[in-house]
């Protein structure tokens, strides 16, 4: 049985090591050569402390020096283990005692996921920053359509604190007119569905939090999970207060004209120059002709 579990452990991929409670290496199996470059006769019989990265040794002293049950295994601990050329690997440890004084040890490489994890957070953390600094208000949501996170320009534009905002939803702040028209693209984005955003967003009002509202342009991004189903959703929100406000006094502006151009009793026409390559006025096309004309 002894035979059968040493060949096994010596054929591991992961390493295998048996330590003392006092922190001297037993043994350790062949793989310890391949992982780490260190020829387990070199380090047998030595503390395991110098192989430790310093700021990872106190857990592991932990466990050696514990009596207490609840902490007297090492279940997925991850450290830094150096090499023979004096670099260091992330590993992940498990183990549990043996006998009251030997820990029986496996750990295994994860420097790829480590690595990947870093990178990851270091994405997070460049794209929080584009947020956080960015005029346009972006907010997460969950499944269960309320905020999970708002980036700090909502109190300059809307006058919420994100604390505020966290944990409610954003559709209680969009004036009651505006809800129908963006109620089947709310709907499309939380079963998960793909709608294209137009160019110019999705205008609705947003409630500040003096009871004013302004407009706002609407883009939404949806995230699914491996099972295509959605996980979270990501939109951002430009302020187009003053475009939306422009454009409605030039409509009236143009009503207004047209109306009155209209109520006149004399002929009146718009002409619209025609030129030829050269930029002569060659002729002229009837742009506006009212009644009386």
């Amino acid at each position: 049985s002894e035979a059968r579990y040493r060949l096994l452990a010596e054929h591991a991929s992961d390493i295998v090591a048996l330590i003392n409670t006092d922190g001297t290496l037993e043994w350790a199996s062949p793989s310890l050569a391949r992982t780490l470059g260190w020829d387990p006769a070199r380090v047998t019989g030595a503390p395991v402390w110098h192989l430790i990265h310093p700021d990872d040794q106190e857990a592991v002293a932990v466990v050696l020096a514990s009596d207490d049950e609840e902490i007297h295994s090492m279940s997925d601990v991850e450290l830094r283990l150096k090499r023979d050329d004096g670099s260091f690997a992330w590993m992940l440890a498990a183990g549990r005692h043996a006998t009251e004084t030997k820990l029986v040890v496996s750990l295994r490489l994860i420097e790829d996921q480590v690595q990947a994890r870093k990178e990851l957070v270091a994405s997070e953390q460049h794209y929080r920053l584009l947020a956080d600094n960015a005029t346009d208000v972006v907010y997460l949501v969950g499944p269960d359509r309320l905020v999970t996170w708002i980036s700090p320009t909502v109190s300059q534009t809307l006058g919420w604190s994100p604390e505020e905002l966290l944990g409610t939803s954003m559709y209680e702040l969009i004036h009651a007119d505006d809800r129908a028209a963006i109620d089947a693209l709310r709907e499309a984005v939380f079963e998960g569905r793909d709608i294209p955003n137009p160019a110019g967003g999705w205008p609705s009002r947003f409630r500040r939090k003096d009871g004013s509202f302004v407009w706002m342009s609407l883009k939404t991004t949806t995230i699914r999970g491996e099972d295509g189903q959605m996980v979270s959703a990501v939109t951002g929100m430009k302020d187009v207060d003053a475009f939306v406000t422009a454009r409605d006094r030039a409509e009236a502006e143009q009503a207004r004209l047209a109306a009155t151009l209209g109520s006149l009793l004399d002929p009146h026409v718009l002409l619209q120059a025609v030129r030829d390559p050269d930029g002569r006025i060659v002729d002229f096309i009837y742009a506006v002709v009212n009644e009386a004309a």
